[in-house]
């Protein structure tokens, strides 16, 4: 029993790094790193922190609660089904799916001699993972057993060369001030904080099928695999971050993300470096659309409540996806960026207050630090800046101050038993 608990840990924990391990988890550590400079190591905590961290806190505050849905329930139920509807078609068939395929296309495919258009292109991709995602029992150990694999050699390979053999000298001086803040932004744009709600839904389902059905075995397997995939991404981000700074005296900031990935895989492993990042992408970017596909299907057939609505609704979302994907990485990015600046914030401040015991008093706490925090987003993303700590101003988190002085104001006021 133990090896197979050990066995099922390492799958699901595997499936969990996949994941979340999406194409902007590619391109972002090196970037920094190039922007950082001597001072790497700083940039890619502050990231790591408010990328994975945050992201594996969402796992374990997901599972503390049971589900996602009880996370949200101090909302009330048509708020927490109206907001977890929003939040899952962002990060399903609105931007974060169709954002995998375009990413692939532009990073793998696009300026290759491989001759196929975008809209083909997206056709294959999404025909792979309606495929791969049909079958909701089998997502995991899909992605665990077979997909994750390929993309840790693909990685391990580029890094190890990079430690090995670096293409330069790490710059003595950074190109940028106040490194914490650019690593706590960029950890902000990556978003897998928002994700670990809904890819949590997979991975507890996956549990679930594979015997651990009372609270106690499930809660130590998911957290446990949620340590493996924390583990992972350590030192994952730990050596692209470091990859960046050793051609931080070679490259400045006028270099993309996309072109500073691409020179850097192609210094350390030459012509044939271009086929590696495409299947590190291609691999990133299919297991997080799988995850994602799977995991929106899921949470919407839960609402439905009718036999089939699983597959039919894989269906659509690909479909759907599909079509969005076609019109480009920059186009989506610019059309998803206010509304997912709006939702991350309440989703932050949502897995923190689920950490509290649950009670009357901290439902009503959560509630109103959910509406300050959604309303200060929306101020901020309407152009309005709220610069209560210049701190929390360059590093992104304005409204913390909101989400706390207005949970406390919760916290305080007087309540009858059982009134949330």
């Amino acid at each position: 029993m133990k090896n197979k608990q050990r066995t099922d840990t390492l799958v699901i924990g595997f499936a969990l790094f996949s994941m979340f391990f999406g194409a902007g988890n590619v391109i972002f550590p090196p970037y920094l790193g190039l922007q950082a400079g001597p001072q790497w190591l700083i940039a890619f905590a502050s990231y790591f922190i408010m990328d994975i961290g945050l992201a594996m806190v969402g796992v374990l505050a997901v599972v503390k609660c049971s589900t996602a849905e009880e996370l949200l329930k101090p909302l009330g139920k048509v708020v927490a089904a109206v907001f977890f509807s929003v939040l899952t078609l962002c990060l399903g068939p609105m931007f974060a799916v169709p954002r995998t395929a375009a990413t692939t296309y532009e990073m793998g495919i696009k300026d290759t001699p491989i001759d196929i258009g975008p809209t083909w292109f997206a056709v294959i991709f999404f025909v792979i993972v309606f495929l791969l995602s049909i079958k909701e029992s089998a997502v995991v150990d899909i992605v665990g057993k077979i997909l994750t694999p390929i993309l840790l050699v693909g990685l391990v390979i580029l890094i190890v060369k990079g430690l090995v053999s670096p293409l330069g000298e790490i710059a003595e001086e950074p190109q940028v001030d106040n490194i914490v803040s650019y690593g706590v932004e960029s950890g902000y744009q990556a978003m897998d904080a928002m994700g670990s709600l809904l890819l949590t839904l997979v991975i507890v389902s996956s549990a679930m099928q594979k015997g651990y059905t009372d609270e106690k075995s499930r809660s130590k397997v998911v957290a446990a695999a949620a340590l493996i995939a924390g583990g992972i991404m350590f030192l994952v981000y730990l050596g692209l971050t470091y990859l960046g700074a050793t051609v931080s005296d070679i490259y400045d900031l006028g270099t993309t993300r996309v072109n500073l990935v691409i020179n850097i895989v192609h210094g350390l492993l030459g012509g044939g470096g271009r086929v590696i990042i495409a299947i590190v992408i291609a691999m990133a970017c299919l297991t997080t659309a799988i995850a994602l596909i799977s995991s929106a299907s899921t949470f919407f057939a839960s609402l439905i409540k009718k036999k089939g609505s699983y597959e039919v609704l894989v269906t659509v979302f690909c479909l759907f996806s599909c079509f969005i994907s076609t019109m480009g990485v920059e186009s989506i990015l610019n059309f998803a960026a206010p509304i997912l600046g709006i939702i991350y914030p309440p989703v932050l401040t949502l897995i923190i207050m689920g950490f509290l015991p649950r009670s009357d008093k901290t439902a009503m706490a959560t509630r109103f630090a959910f509406v300050g925090a959604l309303a200060a987003s929306i101020i901020e993303t309407a152009g309005v800046k709220i610069t209560l700590i210049p701190a929390f101003a360059g590093m992104g988190i304005n409204w913390v101050i909101p989400a706390l002085v207005l949970g406390i104001i919760g916290a305080c006021i007087p309540i009858n038993k059982n009134s949330i």
